[in-house]
């Protein structure tokens, strides 16, 4: 989990994550973050993260505390008027069965991980066992030299990841969104996007 916490951080702030220092208390402007999640396809808002220009370094959070503050405020219809989120204190495997990843076959005592579960938090060697031309493949290509075949590419069998989908989408998710201007303001608390249409 601090590996991909890491991962986000260095990738850096995009439509769907947002970094934000919180050593002194919750920042004013999480709540139009929040609010502009809630109005869009959502997002993460990762507390305890500085930034400097480009530069976004941990400087850390009281946990217990700012977790408490959160969620006071979040419940308070003075602040927010509709809490989209639960404090989900789930075991992984409660975890895992809500977003249907584990299950159990009806009339046994058999469970384990459902396909999706498989594909998307799988390593690719297990998924390959299951689904043999499984394959992921991703290239970038900038340059308009005919002779170079991509300018970046990544695939599920490189060996250096784990190959499975949940991974694959973080991986490629900036590469496909940092040039696409999809300006936006603030209605209030309501995120207006103003999409381009091609």
């Amino acid at each position: 989990m601090a590996t991909d916490i890491f991962q986000l951080i260095n990738a850096g702030e995009n439509v769907e994550l947002e970094c934000k220092e919180a050593g002194q208390g919750l920042p004013k402007d999480l709540w139009e973050t929040y609010s502009s999640f809630a109005n869009s396809n959502g997002g993460i808002i990762l507390l305890g993260v500085k930034q400097k220009g480009n530069i976004f370094t941990v400087s850390g959070v009281d946990s217990s505390k700012r977790l408490k503050e959160f969620w006071d405020l979040i419940n308070n219809p003075q602040k927010v008027n509709y809490n989209l989120l639960n404090d989900n204190r789930l075991s992984d495997k409660e975890f895992l069965y809500q977003i249907g990843a584990w299950g159990s076959i009806r009339g046994t005592d058999k469970e384990g991980l459902t396909v999706a579960g498989l594909l998307m938090f799988g390593y690719e060697r297990a998924i390959i066992e299951e689904f043999p031309h499984y394959f992921l493949e991703f290239r970038e290509k900038n340059s308009k030299d005919i002779a170079l075949r991509w300018d970046y590419r990544t695939t599920s069998s490189d060996g250096t990841w784990s190959g499975n989908l949940y991974d694959f989408y973080f991986k490629i998710i900036n590469r496909l969104t940092d040039n696409i201007n999809i300006p936006f303001k603030l209605d209030g608390y309501t995120r207006q996007d103003d999409f381009l249409y091609c």
